[in-house]
């Protein structure tokens, strides 16, 4: 099935080197034919709070070579 999926990274504070900006809402797209797209929350580390941070695997179709 084709299928396009925007997601969004996530940067912490504490990956950037000093002097360094990022602009953190850069969109990324991937757009191919998808065998399978799994998506699930990480673990928040014990805190109250849910966690806002999310792994995603995808698994693309093989294009058929003519």
């Amino acid at each position: 099935m084709g299928l396009q999926v925007d997601y969004w990274l996530s940067h912490s504070a504490d990956r950037r080197k000093e002097g360094e900006k990022r602009d953190v809402n850069v969109k990324n797209t991937l757009k191919s034919a998808f065998r399978s797209v799994q998506v699930s929350r990480l673990p928040n580390g014990g805190e109250l709070s849910p966690s806002v941070t999310m792994s995603m695997t995808v698994v693309t179709k093989e294009k058929n070579k003519k």
